[in-house]
């Protein structure tokens, strides 16, 4: 079963700081940027969870630069009957956008 989406810090040595849950029931960021103010984050959101069965659903999430969460964005929304399955949702920066 997937677990949650964990910040780890390090120093520009790669000695490691500190480490924090960032989003409970959640995994496979596969894409993140900052754009100076935020970082912005794609992952797979499992709280969805019907009968043992998890259905994971894309969301983008915004964090400050404390990674405190400021804003997640369901991208999709799957559940039972849907017939759909969603992997490695991706977020990236093109120009100002």
């Amino acid at each position: 079963m997937t677990g949650d989406l964990l910040m780890m810090k390090y120093d520009k040595g790669w000695n490691y700081m500190e480490s924090k849950i960032i989003k409970p029931q959640a995994y496979f960021p596969q894409g993140a940027i900052r754009d100076g103010q935020r970082f912005y984050i794609a992952h797979l959101d499992t709280s969805l969870r019907v009968n043992d069965r998890m259905y994971g659903n894309a969301h983008l999430a915004a964090y400050n630069s404390n990674w405190n969460l400021l804003e997640d964005v369901a991208v999709t929304s799957y559940g039972p009957g849907d017939n759909e399955d969603v992997t490695s949702p991706w977020v990236m920066q093109h120009g100002n956008h």
